[in-house]
């Protein structure tokens, strides 16, 4: 909206697209977008009660791990710093199928991994691009800006 109206008040938009017609067309968009914004909204609400009961659920995960599940999806487009490496973050990732498969270093194949991520909502990863390369250890503290 544009300011400039009488007394600086907002100049709607849709009263402009009325003289054209279009003024329907407009406000039915509107009204969608608002109401998926509302269903966005309410669905990681959802998202963050369920989170947080899946230990009482018998899913083991840590405190750590409860934060990442439900603030993952909101880190699209944001930058992490972990150990001295930068990283944007481009999307939420769905499951690799290397979790139905035996690893290297004697880890036999699990398919209950597959059924915890898949119970946890199917995204635990996120993909990067590197902004600045560098040294990622274990324990290195997580910077979200």
């Amino acid at each position: 909206m544009e300011r400039g109206g009488e007394g600086g008040r907002p100049v709607s938009r849709i009263a402009e697209l009325d003289r054209d017609g279009r003024a329907d067309i407009a406000r039915r968009n509107l009204n969608w977008s608002i109401f998926a914004e509302f269903l966005g909204f309410v669905v990681w609400q959802l998202w963050s009660i369920v989170v947080v009961q899946l230990p009482a659920a018998g899913f083991t995960f840590t405190n750590s791990e409860i934060f990442w599940l439900i603030s993952m999806p909101s880190l699209v487009g944001a930058t992490l710093r972990i150990g001295t490496a930068v990283l944007s973050v481009v999307k939420a990732t769905a499951r690799c199928v290397l979790t139905t498969r035996a690893q290297p270093g004697g880890i036999g194949r699990d398919p209950e991994v597959l059924r915890t991520i898949l119970a946890a909502g199917g995204d635990l990863g996120i993909s990067c691009h590197v902004i600045q390369p560098g040294d990622i250890h274990v324990d290195d503290e997580v910077e979200v800006a």
